[in-house]
């Protein structure tokens, strides 16, 4: 990152961002030190912080959910783990542009979020009880996902919870309607 862009996203005071930032990179490095590895590199222009050799774990997290075939239980630790919100409490509204990066990551969180219940949703088909759970939870992440709605009403069907999912299919179509989306309703296929 420039050093410039890094002062303008967090010293917004007349004061010198320049010294701050400094500061702050002298700090940082002794967090980030590991094995004798200089993972912090800064020039007169360019911050950069070398990742690799760090466990992060939301790309541990993204790794299970790019599993081809996950395995279950692990998709589910990695569901629960993305429920907590991102960075919780490092919220900076007086800094636009860190806080659009900050909206922009957690918006990012819950698609991976999304994601990891449609696969849960994929791998519990034979339970029908246990894949309503992750439909429903997907469908609240992915308001407007023809996927994900099929599959909460087609579970509700095996479910045989006829006027729970006749009134969610209202709410449904009512709901792409208002949005512009065509949807093929499922409320005449039989489970």
């Amino acid at each position: 990152h420039r050093r410039d862009r890094l002062c303008e996203m967090f010293w917004d005071t007349p004061d010198d961002p320049r010294a701050a930032l400094r500061w702050s990179l002298t700090k940082i490095r002794r967090l980030v030190h590991v094995d004798d590895q200089q993972l912090l590199v800064a020039d007169r222009e360019r911050v950069l912080l070398s990742t690799d050799p760090i466990a992060l774990d939301l790309t541990e997290l993204t790794a299970v959910l790019n599993e081809e075939s996950p395995d279950r239980l692990a998709l589910e630790r990695c569901s629960n783990a993305l429920r907590e919100p991102l960075l919780d409490g490092l919220d900076m509204p007086n800094h636009p542009l860190f806080q659009r990066w900050l909206t922009a990551e957690r918006e990012e969180t819950r698609r991976l979020q999304a994601q990891a219940a449609r696969k849960l949703v994929h791998i519990h088909r034979a339970s029908p009880e246990d894949a309503f759970s992750w439909a429903k939870e997907w469908l609240e992440l992915e308001r407007y996902n023809i996927e994900a709605a099929d599959s909460v009403l087609t579970l509700l069907g095996k479910l045989q919870r006829e006027p729970e999912r006749a009134k969610l299919h209202d709410e449904l179509r009512s709901r792409f309607t208002h949005a512009g989306i065509e949807w093929s309703s499922l409320r005449d296929a039989r489970p």
